[in-house]
């Protein structure tokens, strides 16, 4: 089960113990009442949602970054794109997520799932549709894509 939600909804499904959580926090820099203002407190976070029985938590914290927590590792995943080349936020954070998904439902790492999910979700952003269908855009955009262990 994968889960984007935020507040109670969020709350409620980490009972079923989801293997991938994408908490939202675009309205609110907070997750269960816990402000997320620096790295540690999104880490801490995270964990926190580990150990209610989450396989990995990915938390945003900024346009072009985010913070993936696992049980035994957490990565920033960064992009050195410029937000100006932005045409269209809708959907990309979901395209991010898809991204991610298709390359674990082919068994690639975490971290090449990570890249790729980011930058599938940056060139949908890029583009004038809602999601860039061009896996060339995508692989091209994954060089610009970091993904370091913490």
């Amino acid at each position: 089960m994968i889960v984007t939600a935020g507040g109670e909804a969020l709350k409620r499904s980490l009972d079923a113990c989801p293997y991938i959580v994408k908490p939202d926090t675009r309205e609110h820099m907070a997750l269960d009442g816990q402000g997320l203002t620096t790295v540690d407190d999104i880490v801490e976070a995270g964990k926190h949602v580990i150990a209610c029985g989450a396989e990995i938590v990915i938390i945003s914290h900024d346009v072009t970054g985010d913070i993936a927590i696992t049980r035994d590792n957490v990565w920033e995943i960064n992009a050195q794109v410029a937000t100006s080349r932005f045409k269209n936020l809708v959907g990309a954070d979901d395209v991010f997520l898809g991204g991610i998904l298709y390359k674990l439902s082919l068994e690639a790492p975490l971290e090449e799932a990570l890249r790729f999910g980011l930058a599938a979700g940056l060139a949908s952003a890029e583009s004038e549709e809602k999601i860039c269908r061009n896996m060339a855009v995508i692989e091209q955009g994954m060089q610009s894509v970091t993904v370091t262990r913490l």
